[in-house]
């Protein structure tokens, strides 16, 4: 049902849809039966003109006869003559009148019948719209209502007031003073996209496509202004007043996504950051090549089983905290600080913005761009941990075990229990 759900959330607004499509097809059946009828009268009329002639041309025929047989035959053709006057005024006049008015009050019908399943698929996608904010909004105050108790419940794990936080931690969220907005990025969730949308904010109306917008230019430093660029009064008049908000993802999707975008591609920077070292100290290579085209061409590559191993290393912490890319989410976001007011999922990321922008009352003015929505299953999870022993999945999952919990991620038993 979950599944159904997550793959189908515009399923109760398509049966408003169908009622769209039963009332065309009965304008168009009422449109065919009425070129029918058409057809009819000129078929009749054509007849009734065929008998008239017929009738003519005998009365011609038979004036060749004597007076006497012609005086005869005269009774029995002012008979048939008469026959064929009611015959063309049936036909002409009295059937066609009849079948107009039926005509018109079918269609009469026929535009009642319709207003009213317009009516109804109107009333059925009103309905269904309403349904669908109020499970919105329902999901939202779940995920929100998580936050508050797992924060509630853990007050020496999680930071509470902006005095315990310094600068540098609050570097990931971007500011919009303009509508009173403060996003929360975090890397590998839709981030360059909300990115390109905070950017397209800034400029003047009407507001660019957020998809024209370089994503190489909304990641250059000082492009937006982050909220630890304020002085400590303004940032908790803003935290306090401003609308706030994060996206979240499953913590080991996005950890395989940013595997992948940082590891598996071409990337010299993250190679001569963290390739190198990684190689060197969990691959057994003690002089790994000098660049990431040398890497690729010899085929040496950081593996996935390395980079695990490289983040349960206790040592890699005490040099430096995580890159942001594989950093817990809400050591990124401190959600047991800051009150969000919507917290956005990456399974559900366009029903999510098209809600936000709502909210925000933008979505006049601004379109999110189309994003990939991550729907993984267990064979995907099992998949890309199969190298990784059981021992380090346990030992992965406890040192993301906050991110679960917080934002409402299942335990992957599948992964975890054996």
């Amino acid at each position: 049902q979950r599944w159904r759900q997550q793959f189908h959330p515009e399923a109760e607004e398509q049966r408003g849809g169908l009622f769209f499509l039963f009332t065309l097809l009965g304008l168009v059946c009422t449109a065919l039966m009425d070129e029918n009828i058409l057809k009819y009268l000129k078929l009749n009329l054509q007849k009734a003109e065929q008998d008239l002639d017929t009738l003519k041309a005998r009365r011609d025929t038979a004036s060749e006869f004597s007076n006497g047989f012609m005086s005869l035959l005269d009774p029995t053709m002012v008979f048939m003559r008469k026959a064929a006057e009611v015959n063309q005024t049936l036909t002409v006049h009295f059937i066609p009148t009849a079948i107009s008015e039926y005509r018109g009050f079918k269609q009469l019908l026929g535009y009642v019948v319709s207003m009213f399943l317009i009516a109804l698929s109107f009333y059925q996608w009103d309905m269904s719209q309403r349904k669908r904010e109020e499970r919105i909004h329902e999901t939202q105050e779940q995920r929100k209502q998580l936050l508050r108790e797992t924060c509630a419940g853990d007050k020496e794990t999680f930071k509470h007031r902006l005095e315990d936080v310094r600068d540098k931690e609050l570097a990931n969220l971007i500011v919009d003073d303009k509508h009173g907005i403060i996003y929360c990025y975090i890397p590998k969730v839709a981030c360059t996209n909300w990115k390109r949308v905070m950017f397209s904010l800034t400029q003047d109306e009407p507001y660019p496509d957020p998809v024209s917008i370089s994503p190489d230019l909304v990641h250059l430093p000082n492009t937006l202004p982050l909220l630890n660029s304020f002085p400590r009064p303004e940032m908790k008049a803003k935290l306090k007043h401003y609308t706030k908000f994060l996206y979240v993802r499953d913590p080991f999707v996005r950890l395989i996504s940013a595997y992948r975008n940082k590891f598996q591609q071409h990337n010299e920077y993250f190679y001569q950051q963290y390739g190198r070292h990684i190689l060197r100290l969990y691959a057994n290579q003690p002089d790994p090549p000098q660049s990431v085209d040398e890497a690729n061409a010899s085929g040496m590559r950081v593996s996935f089983q390395n980079f695990i191993q490289y983040l349960l290393d206790p040592l890699t912490e005490r040099k430096e905290p995580f890159e942001p890319h594989w950093r817990q989410m809400h050591r990124l976001c401190l959600p047991c600080l800051i009150k969000y007011d919507f917290v956005g999922h990456q399974e559900t990321l366009q029903q999510d913005a098209s809600q936000l922008l709502k909210i925000l009352m933008l979505q006049d003015d601004i379109q999110f761009p189309p994003s990939y929505e991550n729907m993984t299953t267990p064979a995907f999870l099992l998949d890309w941990f199969s190298a990784v022993p059981l021992e380090d999945r346990r030992k992965l999952y406890k040192l993301y075990e906050e991110d679960f919990r917080m934002f409402g991620y299942k335990r992957p038993r599948e992964l975890l229990d054996g």
